[in-house]
């Protein structure tokens, strides 16, 4: 069964992030050249930090993005898998149950694990 915890993961983190920038924005609001005067290196600085924890945090989700991606196909192929084996149990039960079938199959099985010499 697929688990929502990645995704579950990412939203949470969404959340941070979009939290995060609101208030970087707020923080980091753009003064009005108008009316603050042209842009101090302490303004610039800030803006540039800003700018850099923005990037890093899409980078972050689209890591996570990947890996709730891989970790999704990953489940999905163990349980296939697990459908297989239990497929593969299951006639084999069927054929153990059925008569003569458990004769055929050892046959089968002593033909598939020995070569065959040619005729």
């Amino acid at each position: 069964m697929v688990t929502r915890q990645p995704f579950i993961q990412i939203l949470r983190i969404a959340k941070v992030y979009d939290d995060s920038s609101q208030n970087g924005e707020a923080e980091t609001a753009k003064p009005d050249p108008n009316v603050h005067g042209p842009k101090t290196q302490d303004d610039v600085m800030a803006e540039e930090r800003a700018t850099k924890l923005k990037q890093e945090k899409e980078k972050e989700v689209q890591r996570l993005e990947e890996e709730a991606k891989s970790t999704t196909s990953s489940l999905r192929r163990q349980v296939q898998l697990e459908r297989r084996r239990r497929a593969q149990l299951f006639i084999n039960m069927l054929k153990k149950t059925k008569p003569g079938a458990s004769e055929q199959t050892s046959e089968n099985q002593a033909d598939d694990s020995e070569p065959r010499a040619p005729s």
